[in-house]
Formats: structure tokens, sequence, C-alpha cells
């Protein structure tokens, strides 16, 4: 009996190594499903533990399942469904091989947990290298735990936790995902990576270091082929100079642009400006910012002897920083667009956007002989002087309303650069300055400072002063040249067909009105009231009524317009949104990611 019993093991072992699809694991019934399948096997040893057969598998070890080919040198079968692996562990299956020390495998779950030193899964595009993963066979889904780390030669992620699903050739991270290449570096509280699309998702707080800022947010994804982000919930950028905010921002790194939506704020600190609007699109060479959809801006003063902030809104904004053309150079000027948009409404001269620093008031000529004649700003100096390496340029389209505790503006479209301090509004343009209104058909203005210079009113100018109850003072002409003193008018010369209407006032009370009409004439004014007025030709006319006898049809002069209705009457009506504060000093204690668990993996430590 022994002699035949000796035989039959032989047979046994002649058939498992020459016909291996011929067995299962075990000679006993089981379902075919849960069943692995013994493809090779150099030879095979039974033993009996805890009165169970195993039999150990020795030897080029290869098993079948779900489709997934295993292999091994030596392994210990259980059942027909259940084994146990051990050196040189590796598993194939659509594409994906995961490699590890030991694998402990059940067929009736499909489950393999592969552990090791180091555990690695490859996809051909990526590597996830852990210590601890399980993969189920049937559903071709990968669970690591206690950290991983992907690399796929461009870009760097672990995290403690994560899955992959072959089948869609995607991972998944939670708990300490950090990621880094040779641009930024992220930490996030979960992610999604799509090795086939190369697309990475974060979810989460995220936090994003790049070379040229910062930036968060709490949903976001990375297109790499198209080098393209998207950012939303509480998205945040960070840059030396500028903060930005804004519910979603996309930004195309190829071509240098992007697009902020919903609660956009801008913060430019080198500037002094604060951006809003719910829409904003911007590129970074030539730099612009476009803001529709409610856009408005706060311009405040915190250095001069009156601190205070001026607010302005219109249909569209549109700012662009440039290189000074005295630093401009081949490369540079070549890169930046040369066409800038202008309204319909805007005159000729508006489209020169060079912004000549004169400001030749017509028929100024004439009257430059005169020593009490204010003289015109000394350009030659100011063009002496070394300039800002950066122009900065300001145009606002349709509907533009301007306020400032001690100034308030309305016109259609307006345009203002850095290289000459000039601003220029177009479209029945018209300031308010107190009981003050003054209005053009085009109006320029010089500043320094944030204070308002010098202003030139051409063609049909008209000043209207409140002087008590229902009596208006009243200047006019061609052209007004007027100059400015804590941004009050404190003298003005009128220049072309000018006249006035002057009320007097003995113990406060109106007694006579004066009309009066010149060629040229010049007014002092303290307080926004006429002191005295001069004149450069004998006036054509001089006239003075009591009051009683003031010709109703003279009282205004041809062309007045009160324009009060047109006027903001508080910053609020300009722009309701609440700056936000600098998150600076928050981003400042954040620490970018060191990759510890990339480290202890390629450790080989526990």
């Amino acid at each position: 009996m022994r002699r035949y019993a000796g035989w039959a093991a032989l047979c046994l072992l002649f058939i498992v190594c020459c016909f291996p699809g011929a067995l299962s694991l075990s000679a006993q019934p089981a379902d075919n499903r849960k069943t692995v399948e013994l493809i090779h096997v150099d030879s095979i040893l039974s033993m009996s533990y805890n009165g169970k057969t195993i039999n150990r598998l020795i030897g080029h070890v290869q098993l079948m399942h779900n489709g997934a080919m295993m292999s091994c040198d030596s392994a210990y079968s259980f059942s027909s469904s259940e084994f146990e692996a051990y050196s040189r562990v590796v598993i194939v299956k659509d594409g994906t091989t995961l490699y590890g020390d030991s694998v402990y495998y059940n067929g009736a779950t499909s489950m393999a947990k592969v552990r090791g030193e180091l555990v690695r899964l490859t996809d051909n595009t990526a590597t996830l290298r852990t210590q601890h993963l399980d993969f189920d066979t049937k559903q071709n889904i990968g669970h690591f735990f206690h950290g991983g780390t992907i690399d796929n030669n461009e870009s760097l992620l672990e995290s403690m936790e994560g899955y992959y699903y072959s089948n869609e050739k995607l991972f998944t991270f939670s708990e300490s995902v950090a990621i880094r290449n040779e641009t930024y570096d992220i930490l996030c509280e979960s992610g999604n990576y799509h090795t086939e699309t190369d697309i990475a998702t974060f979810t989460g707080a995220t936090f994003i270091w790049h070379k040229n800022g910062f930036l968060s947010c709490h949903y976001g994804w990375y297109d790499k082929p198209r080098d393209y982000f998207h950012f939303s919930k509480n998205a945040y950028l960070q840059s030396d100079e500028r903060e930005a905010w804004a519910d979603s921002i996309f930004y195309d790194r190829k071509a240098r642009k992007g697009d902020l939506h919903g609660h956009v704020q801008m913060h430019d600190t080198t500037q002094s400006l604060i951006v809003f609007g719910d829409e904003a699109h911007f590129t970074e060479t030539p730099e612009t910012v476009i803001v529709t959809r409610r856009p408005s801006l706060a311009y405040y003063t915190i250095e001069s002897n009156q601190p205070d902030t001026a607010f302005t809104r219109a249909d569209t904004l549109h700012l662009i920083t440039e290189q000074h053309p005295a630093y401009r150079t081949t490369e540079t000027a070549a890169a930046e667009s040369p066409d800038v948009p202008v309204a319909d409404t805007l005159s000729p001269a508006a489209i020169d956007t060079t912004f000549n620093t004169t400001l030749p008031p017509a028929d100024t000529a004439a009257l430059a002989a005169a020593d009490t004649f204010v003289a015109v700003a000394d350009t030659a100096a100011l063009a002496a002087a070394v300039p800002d390496s950066a122009v900065r340029k300001l145009f606002a389209y349709h509907n533009v309303r301007t306020f400032r505790t001690d100034l308030q503006a309305a016109c259609d479209s307006f345009a203002y650069s850095s290289l000459d301090s000039l601003g220029r509004m177009f479209g029945r343009p018209v300031m308010w300055n107190e009981e003050q209104q003054i209005s053009a058909n085009e109006i320029h203005f010089l500043t320094d400072q944030k204070e308002i210079l010098r202003a030139d009113f051409f063609q049909s100018a008209f000043i209207i002063m409140h002087e008590k109850d229902t009596f208006y003072n009243q200047v006019k002409g061609r052209d007004i040249i007027a100059y400015f003193r804590d941004n009050d008018i404190y003298l003005a010369d009128i220049i072309g067909g000018a006249q006035t209407v002057y009320y007097l006032q003995e113990d406060s009370i109106v007694t006579n009105g004066n009309l009066s009409e010149s060629v040229n004439m010049q007014i002092e004014l303290k307080q926004r009231k006429i002191q005295r007025i001069k004149y450069y030709s004998p006036p054509v006319k001089s006239d003075t009524y009591p009051l009683d006898q003031l010709p109703l049809e003279k009282a205004k002069l041809k062309g007045y317009e009160w324009r009060g209705a047109e006027r903001p009457k508080s910053r609020w009506e300009i722009c309701n949104e609440h700056p936000r504060p600098s998150r600076r000093e928050e981003t400042a204690k954040l620490s970018k990611p060191t990759f510890p668990i990339t480290e202890r993996i390629n450790s080989g430590k526990k």
C-alpha cells in the first residue's frame, strides 16, 4: 500500500507541473468565482496544521483570479480561494502592476492585502509607493493606508490614506495631502489625480505656494497638459504687491491670463488701490485687469494730511500696468499689446494713451505776458526727473461716478495715466466740491500725491457756486483753467467769452447782483467763495442791480444746469463692498510641505 501511495503522490506532482491549469489550489469542491487558479509552480509540499491540510507552493508560483495574474517565490494555500504569498510578490491586472514583499489573498472577497518595506503600484504613468495596500482584484480598487507617495517623474504627492481605481486610472487621497513639482507646493485635506488625463483635484482647505506668490481655496483642480487651474470656494491669491479674493478663479498659465468670478476683490498696495466686482479678467503680459459686473474701485490715501478714499464705479473698469518708455526694451515692447480699447464716447484725444504732460489751454498765449497769470507746471523739470519704472493706467467706461468726501464727479468715460498724472473725463463731465459745481464738454486734471493740482475745463466751461438760499454765483467761459490747493479751487482763469453772475451780501443778506462780461478774466476764491475778479481786457459790460431790479432772465447765464441729481451722496452709492482684511500675516505663519511620509517610505521605516 505504501508503494502505491508513493506512486500516486508522484503522479500528482507530475500533473501539477506539466498541466498547471488542470488543478485549483485545493481538491475540495469550490465556487469557481471564488477559486484561485494555479497556473504554475515548481513544487508543492503538503502539511497539516490544526487538523487542516495546507499546501506550500515553492518556486515560480503563478496564480490567477478575476483576471489578475499573481506571482511570487513561495506561497501557502489554505483553501481553493485563500493563500498567503511571500518574496517578490507581483500582481498584474489590466495595465496595473503591484509589487510587495507579502500578500494575503482571499478569493471570496477578491481582496489582496499586500505588505512590505516598499509596496509599489504602477500604471505606466505614475507609481504609488506605500507599505500597506489592499487591492480588490474584482473591482480593481487599491486602498493604501498609514502613508503613501506617488511620483510621476514631474510631481511628488503623498498622503496618509488613499484609493486607486484602476478602471478609471484614478487616485484619491485624504489626510495630510502634500504635492510638489518644479513650480509649486500644495497642502490640502483631500484630492484626486487621474493618471491618464493628468488632472488633479483638491478639496478641503488647500494652500498653494508658487514662485510668484501664494494661493488658497477649498476646492480646485489642475489640468497639467493644458497647464490650467481652477480654484473656488473662498479662493485667495497673494503676491508681493497684491492680494485677490473671489468665489472662483480660472488661470491659464501658458497664456498667463485668468478670470475671477463672484465677490471679486483685488488689492494693490503699490497703488493704494482696491478693485471690486463680480467678474474680472487679467493678463500678466502686459499686466492688465478688466472688471465687469458691478465694478468699482477704492483709491485710498493714508500718507497725506487728510487721509481719505476716492470710490469710483463704471460699467467697465480697465487697469493697465506697463514699463515706463524709458525702461522698455524691444522684447517687452513686443510682448505688450499696443491696442488699448477705448469707449465709443471718448474723444480722439483720449485715444492717445501716451498722455502728454503739457496742458495747453486755448488762447493762453495772449495771456502769458501777464505776471498775474499763473504759470503752467514745469513739464521740462518733470521730464528730467527719474521716472518710476512702472506706468499705471486706468480706463473707466460708461456711467462713471466718483465719490470722495471733498470731491464728487460724474461722466461717461474716464482715463488716467501715472506717466503724467493726468486724468481725462469725457461725456458730459461734471465735478462737485462742497456747494460748487464745475462742468464742461471735456475735463483734464493734473494730480500730485493723490490731490488735484490743476484742472482744465474745455468748451462750454461752467462754474456754479451756491451763495445762499436760491442764489447761485456763476462763472462761464469757453475754457476755464483752475488751480487747486487741498482739492479746493483758489484761482481760475476764464478764457474766451467770460461771463459772471455774482451776488453781493450786506449783513448776511443778499442785496445786489452783478453781471459782467469780458473776453478773459481771472477770479480768486477762498473756501469756494469769489473774493476778487480781475479782467485781462476791459470788461465788455459790468452792471450791478439791486436784487429787486435784477431781471429774472439774467439771473441765470445761458447753459446754466444744476446737476445735483447726478451727484453721489455717499460712497455706498458707488461701492457697497467692505474691504476684506489682509491675510498676509496669516499666510506667513503657514509652512510649506516637508514630505515626511515620502522620507519614511524611502527609508524603509515602518
